[in-house]
């Protein structure tokens, strides 16, 4: 009876111990290139909507102070000057861009709020 010859494996045990490590060390280093692309996606998705939220406050620091002119201009006919400040909230606030001077003039009020601007224009009837 013949019995096969035994397999002689031609790579030593170390250098197939090697691959697999280096295999190891490449599918590490693409693992943390996706960690890292999704924590930049979501860091540029967190600056967006803190934005939003900024833009949102200075709109409505602007429609504050525009009504809060109209008011006084009603109870005693005083309108503001250009520059005139108004304080809306601890973190927004509004000027007076251009002012009303009566019946057929526009007002314009500038809200703020961080680095975010809204405009309101009234027209003065």
């Amino acid at each position: 009876m013949n019995r096969p010859e035994p397999r002689v494996d031609r790579r030593p045990r170390r250098a197939r111990r090697g691959a697999v490590v280096l295999l190891l060390v490449v599918m590490l280093a693409v693992l943390n290139l996706v960690v890292t692309a999704g924590a930049v996606g979501g860091r540029d998705d967190a600056s967006v909507a803190v934005l939003r939220v900024e833009t949102a406050r200075a709109f409505y620091a602007a429609e504050s102070a525009a009504r809060i002119v109209l008011d006084q201009a009603v109870a005693n006919g005083a309108w503001p000057e250009a520059g005139d400040r108004f304080a809306v909230g601890s973190t927004a606030d509004a000027v007076v861009i251009q002012a009303a001077d009566g019946p057929g003039s526009t007002l314009v009020i500038d809200g703020r709020s961080a680095e975010a601007r809204r405009r309101i224009m009234l027209g003065v009837d």
